[in-house]
Parts: structure tokens; C-alpha cells; sequence
């Protein structure tokens, strides 16, 4: 019989708790959003990782670490002054609004880096 990885056993009861916060808050987040789904709610803060944080070149080695590399890519792509509407300024009242969203967001982005993490610290 294989031996249990007790470090990844730990990191997966980790992420299953913060997967139960989220879906505590949820019901909350989309009333006071107006986003219509779960799905829908995750892209918001997920989908744009990619455009926030260089995530081919940075070594990422913590949570905190991982939330505030998307902040900070969060906030420059807010500052983009152009002809059009900004959607991350757009994005950013959705979640500026609502307590529970805030909440969700940075938990969501707490367990996006413990999905990814080998990824990340390489």
C-alpha cells in the first residue's frame, strides 16, 4: 500500500474548507451583486489571473503573495484611461459594494494559489 502524502492530504482539507466558505457566502455575494451564477462570479475574479500576474514568469510562494501580485495587476488595469469603458473599474464596484463579496473574493483568490500552487512556486 502507497503512503499518504500527509502535506497534500492537508493542503486538500484546506482547500475543501475554503470551498465551504465560499458557497457559505455565496447566496449572499449574488443577491447583493446581481451576478446571475457561481460560474459566473468565479470568472469574474479568475479570468483575468492571467491578465494581473505574470504568471509564466513569477514565482509565486504564498497565498498573500498571490492575492496581492492580482491586486496590484488589478489596480494598474483599473488606471487604463481609454476611449472605451473600463471593465476592471467596472468589476471592481461590483465587489467594491457588497462586504460579502469582498470576502469572497480574496478567499477565492486564496484558493486559487492552493490549486495552483506547484504551478506557481516552480
Amino acid at each position: 500500500m502507497a503512503k499518504r502524502d500527509l502535506q497534500k492530504t492537508a493542503l486538500n482539507k484546506q482547500i475543501a474548507e475554503m470551498k465551504q466558505q465560499l458557497r457559505l457566502l455565496l447566496p449572499d455575494v449574488l443577491s447583493e451583486t446581481g451576478i446571475k451564477t457561481e460560474a459566473s462570479l468565479n470568472a469574474l475574479i479568475g479570468g483575468k489571473a492571467a491578465e494581473y500576474i505574470d504568471l509564466h514568469h513569477e514565482q509565486i510562494h504564498s497565498a498573500d503573495a498571490y492575492a496581492s501580485l492580482y491586486m496590484r495587476g488589478f489596480k494598474a488595469a483599473m488606471s487604463v484611461v481609454g476611449k472605451y469603458p473600463n471593465s476592471h473599474r467596472e468589476r471592481f464596484e461590483i465587489f467594491r459594494g457588497s462586504t460579502a463579496a469582498r470576502k469572497y473574493f480574496l478567499l477565492f483568490l486564496r484558493r486559487m494559489y492552493l490549486n495552483h500552487r506547484e504551478e506557481l512556486e516552480r
